[in-house]
């Protein structure tokens, strides 16, 4: 049977499939990412909250806030992106929080856990990228978004 958690986030997932194409995407000058290209099974953080989408063609950014601290939500993630068809790649943390990537049979995910001080809430950035037949030798090493970098000291 699933878990509460895994029905909350299929919920969570296919309501932002419904709203993930921005109206205006074509008008931009390209369109934007489809939610399920790029999210297959995507887990949304605890006491998730939307705060915003972003994307290209080929790839799909949002930015969650969550009440729990940081390492909380950071530990949800490590669990979540160890098992369930997923291999956690990489997992670091510096003085601002945790970068995560972890790739799956799909796209794969990078995740950003960070402190948001004028928001009083933990962000918790998902970019996931479209991936196309044949890709998957291609993704081996693929560097962090920009969003998930961190920044020179």
């Amino acid at each position: 049977m699933p878990s509460y958690r895994f029905l909350l986030a299929a919920l969570g997932a296919g309501a932002l499939a419904i709203g993930c194409r921005h109206p205006d995407a074509k008008a931009a000058g390209g369109d934007i990412a489809d939610f399920p290209a790029t999210f297959q099974h995507l887990p949304l953080p605890p006491e998730a909250e939307f705060v915003s989408r972003s994307g290209s063609k080929d790839a799909l950014q949002i930015v969650f806030k969550s009440t729990q601290p940081p390492p909380v939500v950071a530990n949800y993630y490590r669990g979540e992106l160890s098992r369930a068809g997923w291999r956690l790649v990489s997992d670091t943390e510096d003085s601002t929080g945790a970068s995560l990537y972890a790739e799956q049979n799909g796209p794969p995910l990078w995740v950003r856990v960070s402190w948001n001080d004028s928001a009083k809430a933990t962000m918790v950035s998902l970019t996931g990228a479209v991936v196309q037949p044949g890709d998957t030798a291609k993704r081996a090493g693929t560097p962090l978004p920009a969003a998930h970098r961190r920044a020179p000291s």
